[in-house]
């Protein structure tokens, strides 16, 4: 059996305490200079027009649009004003300012924040 000890330290004062420094520990020394300094990439997102795909990737529903951002090459996310009840999305995701590619999306998350609702999803295919 374990005994907690739970030290309140509003009654103490410790004006006068002065922290030591402690010197780096020699793995972080020799790790020292390997930090990842690169800036996060910005992260774009951009108007798409989204279809509602049923489980057999038919329409079921209005097309919409709204805002999307590639996380990765294979998950996506959407921003939108209405929460997504459809199992797939069919996304036109613009390659550049001629061409776009419809791509499809599992959705696995929908979230609520704010006003908005976030859609996340696995990209299946195009």
């Amino acid at each position: 059996m374990a005994t907690v000890f739970r030290i309140d330290p509003g009654q103490f004062d410790f004006s006068d305490v002065v922290p030591l420094p402690a010197p780096a520990q020699p793995r972080q020394q020799f790790l020292s200079g390997f930090e990842d300094v690169r800036q996060p990439q910005a992260t774009v997102r951009v108007l798409s027009q989204v279809i509602p795909l049923d489980e057999r990737l038919q329409p079921c529903g209005t097309a919409f649009v709204g805002e999307i951002e590639r996380r990765t090459a294979d998950t996506l996310a959407l921003w939108h004003t209405r929460p997504v009840r459809a199992p797939y999305l069919a996304v036109d995701v613009p390659l550049d300012e001629i061409r776009q590619e419809r791509v499809v999306v599992r959705v696995t998350h929908c979230d609520s924040y704010g006003l908005d609702y976030v859609i996340r999803g696995d990209v299946m295919g195009s």
